[in-house]
């Protein structure tokens, strides 16, 4: 079975699939749709493969950059054939982090993630998704928080950066679940103890 973007956006009841006890394949074949369309670099091709709600594997493409990241779930991560590492954040570094793009996100979810706004965490609006996913994986970003859960721009990243050694959560302080219904934002960082601080500043929509 495959779950995609335009798939969820038709039936959200497809989501339950994510939890089922047969293998599913999570796919965005256009991450990065404005990057795309404007003939930038910045845009990749995300798939994801899971079952009973774990991630088993995953593979970011950014075919421009010529750039491919695969993960399997215990078995790490790798670019280009090589090992991938987060490694931890540097002491003192200012904490390097993107954030969901203000152009779609309402008030209420600005608001959420307005605690990063503060001095050592100074935000900037994300690109693609799975690409900022791949760059604190390959620890030339230190976070990402989003404020939205779709799962076809999230699943390859969240195992990549989980293989890569780096951790995630939401403002709940609970793993992210694919099937939804999780208390946002969330974040995923290159390492555990820049996982907690961002949470620490995020509010919970709601």
């Amino acid at each position: 079975m495959e779950v995609g973007e335009e798939a969820v956006h038709a039936d959200a009841g497809v989501l339950a699939a994510l939890e089922g006890e047969v293998p599913v394949w999570i796919v965005h074949p256009v991450d990065g749709t404005r990057q795309f369309v404007h003939g930038e670099p910045g845009f990749a091709t995300l798939v994801a493969l899971a079952l009973r709600g774990e991630l088993l594997a995953s593979w970011t493409y950014a075919p421009a950059l010529d750039l491919m990241a695969v993960a399997r779930r215990g078995g790490g991560a790798e670019l280009g054939g090589r090992p991938l590492r987060c490694g931890p954040r540097p002491a003192g570094k200012v904490i390097d982090v993107t954030i969901s793009h203000y152009d779609f996100t309402t008030d209420v979810e600005k608001a959420a993630l307005s605690g990063l706004v503060t001095e050592g965490v100074p935000p900037r609006p994300c690109g693609s998704a799975g690409l900022e996913y791949l760059d604190v994986a390959r620890g030339l970003l230190d976070a990402v928080a989003f404020s939205w859960e779709n799962p076809s721009d999230h699943a390859a990243g969240l195992l990549l950066v989980a293989e890569a050694g780096g951790a995630s959560g939401t403002v709940a302080c609970e793993p992210f679940r694919l099937a939804g219904c999780n208390a946002l934002p969330f974040t995923a960082a290159r390492d555990a103890e820049t996982a907690a601080h961002i949470l620490s500043l995020l509010t919970a929509v709601g």
